[in-house]
């Protein structure tokens, strides 16, 4: 079972010796490459992975957008009306069709603006998007509206 290690000669120690100077260590110059190495993956997975948390928060503005639209839309079937400018969003709230009116991923509340710029019978209902501010360019500062900007 046990395996008994001869008696440590000097011809023995010198065998050791030179196995371990053959093992030797990373030198620093090996060390700082692999560092630098794990930093540059690094910081490609992590813009990655940015990129794609903004542009889940898209797509949670839109159907936020989406679902507020489907709310507006039953109080017009409830009131026979569309909430006007100065009451906003919060008459689906006050109406009990909704809870709460969430606001945008980025802290925001949603525009609501009646009557609407492209149809003047109905509400347009959209957030800023990341740049807070109305138009702009890109995936996630253009203005998000229900419906699939392509």
């Amino acid at each position: 079972m046990f395996q008994i290690l001869p008696p440590m000669t000097p011809e023995r120690k010198r065998q050791l010796r030179r196995r371990f100077r053959k093992q030797s260590g990373m030198t620093l110059l090996e060390i700082m490459v692999v560092i630098i190495l794990v930093g540059l993956i690094g910081t490609v997975v992590g813009v990655a992975v940015i990129r794609q948390f903004q542009k889940g928060k898209v797509g949670i503005a839109r159907t936020q957008v989406c679902r507020l639209i489907q709310a507006v839309n039953q109080y017009n079937i409830e009131k026979n009306k569309f909430p006007s400018q100065s009451e906003g969003l919060a008459a689906v709230k006050s109406a009990g069709i909704v809870k709460k009116v969430p606001k945008d991923p980025w802290g925001r509340k949603y525009v609501y603006k009646f009557p609407g710029q492209d149809d003047p019978t109905r509400p347009d209902i959209y957030s800023f998007g990341a740049d807070g501010k109305e138009g702009g360019t890109g995936d996630t500062d253009k203005d998000i509206r229900c419906e699939k900007d392509d």
